[in-house]
């Protein structure tokens, strides 16, 4: 197991992500009901029991802000996961056949990633 990066260190995602504070994705599930992103989600996901919102995977959480989240909840779910893995997951998701993006939500969230990111 890798040792925990710390947040001035910059690595490509491997394939367990580590983001900003050292956490890997499989922390940060843990902590979601902790964070400021509980109550953004949480209206996105009316149909889920709150019990149940730490198990949802970060594809989900990812493809629910970018599609149908306002300014504040994308700003939110950039500082939680950081903008290089919310990034790298949309594009592994717009990537395949079919997608659950909306054209002009598909064509700006590209730009705004090809424009911040590393990669």
């Amino acid at each position: 197991m890798a040792p925990p990066i710390t947040p001035d260190q910059k690595t490509k995602p491997q394939v367990e992500f580590h983001l900003p504070g050292g956490y890997t994705t499989a922390m940060k599930r843990q902590n979601i009901s902790e964070s400021l992103l509980l109550p953004a989600i949480k209206n996105l996901f009316w149909w889920v029991p709150e019990s149940e919102i730490s198990s949802l995977s970060d594809e989900a959480i990812v493809e629910a802000v970018l599609n149908n989240g306002n300014e504040t909840m994308v700003k939110q779910l950039l500082d939680f996961y950081g903008i290089d893995y919310v990034a790298e997951t949309f594009n592994r998701q717009i990537s395949g056949r079919r997608n659950n993006y909306r054209p002009r939500t598909v064509n700006f969230f590209q730009k705004y990633f090809q424009r911040h990111t590393q990669n």
